[in-house]
Formats: C-alpha cells, structure tokens, sequence
C-alpha cells in the first residue's frame, strides 16, 4: 500500500510547468485580422487599381490646376479659390442626380463615359497650357465639366462594389476603397507638385489625362 502511494506523488522535476503561448507577430495578427479578404475576388482587384489612379488623378488634377491658377492670375487668392469651386461644387450638388442616374444605368457604362471625359478635358486643357493660349475662364469652364463628371463617377464606382464583392465581404471592401482614396490625398498632392518642378503644368495635365 505504501509503494503504491508513493508511485503515485511526482518528484518536483516530473511536474510539467505550463508555459503561456507565444504572442502574436504583428504579420499573424493581420492575417487573422483578413484586412485583405476583398481582394481574392478577381473584379475587385481590378476595381481597387482603377479606383487607386482615379483618386490619384483627381488629386493631381486639383493641385496642377490650383499652381497654374495662381500663375495666370498673379497669385490672387479669389481666383484660386473659384478655381477650387468649379471641382468640388458639381461633386457636392450633382452627387444626387448622379446617385439616382446610377441605378437606372449600368454602372460600369457611366463609369467609362465619365472617366472618358474627365480625360478628355485634362487633355484639352494640357494642350491649352502647352500652347500658351489658356485663360482664366477656360480653368473655370473645364473645371466645372470635370467636376461634374467627377460626380457621376463617384456613386457608381461605389455602387459596382455591391456587384463584384458577396455582402459578407462588401463592408470589408468600401473599407478598402476609403483607404486608397484617403492614401491618394497625399500621394496625389506630393506627386503632382514633384512633377509640375520637372514637365511644368502641362506636361501634368498631359500625363493625368
């Protein structure tokens, strides 16, 4: 009996002493985080590129526009803020036309037309710049054709994500779209005023178009 209670009692070395896990790397944790999930879909990969150089154009276009304003109007600070108007005026109130227009329209269509003319507009305009004819009210007159066009484009391009992504990814999705358009507000305005040092405004708006 008394053999049989001691094989029972471990020696202090037999006791296993419990570890506590390792913690978690930083890359682990994001893996489990799925940040990226949206981006197996094949579409919306495509959809992320092309969303990422549309707000990196938007961004350029809005400061190569402003320094060309300021050189054409002796630097008055009235000038560059209608400048500013003749974007992001049509994007605030035709927003809800194009929001409407969106769903009575395929999507991707609107999106290619509007994206189609905002380059053809930039165009227009690098080849005014280039040729030294511009004025004023051309900034004015393509600024506020751009930015309607802006308009159109951006509730559609959101809308598609509903199209290309299942529900249970498309909160994962929008997530990912806001991050590259916010990325692109400082990417864009350090990019453009790099290059406007190197190719001038024109060869901005050439290369934005």
């Amino acid at each position: 009996m008394k053999s049989d209670l001691t094989r029972k009692i471990s020696t202090p070395s037999e006791i296993e002493v419990a570890t506590p896990p390792p913690k978690a790397g930083l890359l682990s944790s994001l893996a489990r985080a799925r940040i990226f999930d949206s981006l197996q879909y094949r579409d919306f990969r495509w959809m992320f590129l092309g969303s990422f150089a549309s707000f990196m154009a938007m961004s350029m276009l809005l400061i190569t526009q402003a320094w060309l304003v300021v050189r054409l109007s002796d630097a008055s600070p009235f000038a560059l803020s209608l400048s500013i108007v003749s974007i992001t005026a049509p994007i605030i109130f035709v927003s809800l036309l194009a929001g409407a227009l969106a769903d009575r329209v395929p999507r991707q269509r609107l999106v290619m037309w509007s994206q189609g003319g905002n380059a053809v507009m930039t165009f227009l305009m690098a080849t005014l710049d280039a040729t030294d004819v511009i004025v004023f009210w051309h900034v004015m007159a393509i600024g506020l054709v751009n930015g309607t066009l802006m308009a159109f484009n951006g509730p559609s391009r959101q809308a598609i994500l509903s199209d290309i992504v299942p529900e249970h990814r498309l909160m994962n999705a929008i997530s990912l779209n806001n991050s590259s358009m916010n990325m692109t507000r400082v990417l864009g305005f350090a990019m453009a005023g790099f290059l406007i040092v190197l190719i001038d405004t024109s060869g901005v708006f050439y290369f934005i178009s």
